[in-house]
């Protein structure tokens, strides 16, 4: 309604400034003579005055079709960079979480495992880009931001797991067992994120194999 108003005072200004010889007639029963000379300046003067309310809405909603198109476009650029370093991190991912499948598996059965690992190399890759975005960020949507800051939140907390598992003296499959099921909730929420800024993105994975969906790859390994 607010956007409308302005338009409707256009309406009324220039439907009282045609209307003026009537108005002022009825109003102060004047003269046909001085009717005719008053009603013509009021009714050009509100006519006038709606014309340039005119040229300033229409300047208006010009600058705001610009920006809006500009805000746009940067919301595109911000998530094709994103959707670039969510590759990243996925290849990442998917590589630690078969490797920690194949120790749980082995632990599964009953095969020797040395007492301790070091999963330090399975360290969630960076977001360097994203994070040099700062408060651009904003341009996206509401649940743009909400998938984002969760995938950053779990990315630490995985983190944090692996340099846990890393250092404490623990046996193998149990630390393994602990991280098979952060990497296992981390490719879900990568899942909804390529969801959200790349849901046509596939992987490759060569061999001859047709490319898969991220998401589709992400959730079939993420596993239960």
């Amino acid at each position: 309604m607010a956007r409308k108003l302005p338009w409707i005072i256009v309406v009324v200004m220039a439907a009282i400034g045609l209307g003026a010889p009537l108005l002022v007639s009825t109003l102060f029963h004047l003269s046909d003579a001085s009717n005719i000379a008053l009603s013509s300046a009021f009714g050009g003067a509100l006519v006038g005055a709606a014309g340039t309310l005119v040229g300033t809405l229409l300047e208006r909603w010009r600058v705001e079709t610009e920006q809006t198109a500009a805000n746009e476009q940067e919301r595109i650029r911000i998530k094709t960079l994103i959707a670039s370093e969510l590759v990243n991190i996925a290849a990442g991912h998917i590589q630690a979480k078969e490797t920690i499948d194949q120790v749980v598996a082995q632990a599964d059965v009953g095969r020797a495992l040395p007492t301790e690992g070091d999963f330090s190399t399975y360290m969630p890759r960076t977001m360097t880009f994203t994070d040099q975005l700062g408060t651009k960020l904003i341009a996206l949507n509401q649940q743009e931001l909400d998938v984002l800051a969760t995938l950053r939140s779990n990315l630490e907390l995985t983190a944090r797991a692996i340099i846990e598992a890393s250092s404490r003296n623990q046996p193998l499959s149990q630390a393994a067992r602990k991280l098979q099921v952060a990497f296992g909730h981390d490719c879900k929420i990568l899942a909804e994120a390529f969801e959200q800024f790349a849901p046509t993105r596939k992987l490759d994975f060569g061999a001859g194999n047709e490319p898969v969906l991220a998401s589709v790859v992400l959730r079939d390994i993420a596993g239960p």
